[in-house]
């Protein structure tokens, strides 16, 4: 599903307020861009089951949750893949790394096994506090839930913990602007 084409799209659109996850509504709780060198990346909306300014809250709480991207170029599968890897590296210890270190490797090789990520391509991380953490690529489909102790954190750390991808992707998410 290509949701834009061209350089501009609206936000608003591509992220509706409220979406239904695992039965339970969750709100857009913050919107953002991930740019670098100044050249948008990919548009990124955060859904929970309430909304928080608070990252830890965001992070730890055990409803259902949704971090919903949607690319705004075509990008190598491989450097999204390393991005998001070392994202969750940069917010995890050395021992919480190497515990899910397989699970990463195994996921996100298959979610971006594509060489390129289509402009206007969406991928979804679907937090279920039922089954467990799925990702989506339009390219691939939704994976299998997966349900490693601690994974569902860690990925949300990658842009809400302390070393976030973007301090200030991490307040737009969290409704800090």
């Amino acid at each position: 599903m290509i949701l834009f084409k061209g350089k501009t799209n609206d936000l608003e659109t591509l992220f509706p307020p409220i979406l239904k996850l695992d039965g339970q509504i969750c709100v857009r709780n913050g919107i953002s861009v991930r740019s670098k060198f100044m050249i948008g990346i990919y548009d990124i909306a955060l859904y929970l089951g309430e909304m928080t300014e608070d990252a830890e809250t965001a992070i730890t709480s055990r409803y259902a949750k949704q971090l919903r991207m949607v690319s705004r170029r075509n990008i190598k599968g491989s450097l999204l893949e390393s991005a998001f890897k070392d994202g969750i590296r940069a917010n995890s210890s050395a021992e919480e790394y190497q515990k899910i270190a397989s699970v990463i490797d195994d996921v996100f090789g298959e979610l971006f096994k594509t060489n390129t990520i289509k402009e206007g391509a969406m991928f979804t991380i679907e937090f279920s506090p039922e089954h467990g953490v799925r990702l989506n690529y339009d390219e691939v489909g939704d994976l299998p839930y997966i349900k490693e102790e601690g994974f569902d954190q860690a990925i949300l750390r990658a842009w809400l913990g302390d070393n976030p991808i973007s301090l200030e992707m991490k307040k737009d998410l969290l409704g800090q602007h």
